[in-house]
């Protein structure tokens, strides 16, 4: 431990000096010396915290789903992926999607990556121009809002 050294002033007492290192031992924090049992337990924290994150990580995490549908007569190939963005325990985990997760869309000369809404119910994704809605998904609403809204005939063509 450092030991502070204090000349001693013309103006100052030896129990001011004395009283003012106390002081200053009190402030120091204090320190255990390392020791097996302490390494060991910091060990077993880390393998337990580590073990507890793989337990909570969702199966759903990283599935990449890709579907065929036509729409408005011309293929669309939809790509669903429910990247670990968000937590899985907190908002509306429906259909094996949790917020977070999102499509892209490939229709026509249309590349579209729409990110999941966390609305209740069937997965929607839309980015506020488009909206892909899978309430039946053997027939998604496929819909474009730019000043007038245009609804394109959807049906699955592997639905699955």
């Amino acid at each position: 431990m450092a030991r502070l050294l204090t000349m001693a002033s013309p103006g100052r007492s030896i129990q001011q000096i004395r009283q003012s290192q106390r002081s200053l031992q009190i402030l120091q924090p204090r320190l255990t010396p390392w020791s097996w049992s302490n390494g060991w337990n910091a060990l077993l924290a880390l393998v337990f915290s580590l073990g507890l994150c793989a337990s909570l990580a969702s199966p759903a995490w990283g599935q990449v789903v890709e579907l065929d549908y036509r729409c408005d007569g011309d293929p669309l190939a939809a790509r669903y992926d429910s990247g670990p963005v968000d937590d899985p325990l907190v908002g509306n985990v429906s259909a094996g999607t949790i917020p977070g997760a999102f499509a892209v869309l490939r229709w026509r000369e249309v590349s579209l990556q729409l990110p999941r809404s966390n609305d209740a119910g069937p997965p929607q994704y839309t980015d506020g121009k488009w909206f892909w809605g899978l309430e039946d998904p053997a027939h998604p609403r496929f819909l474009l809002n730019s000043g007038a809204q245009y609804a394109f005939a959807c049906e699955a063509l592997n639905a699955g």
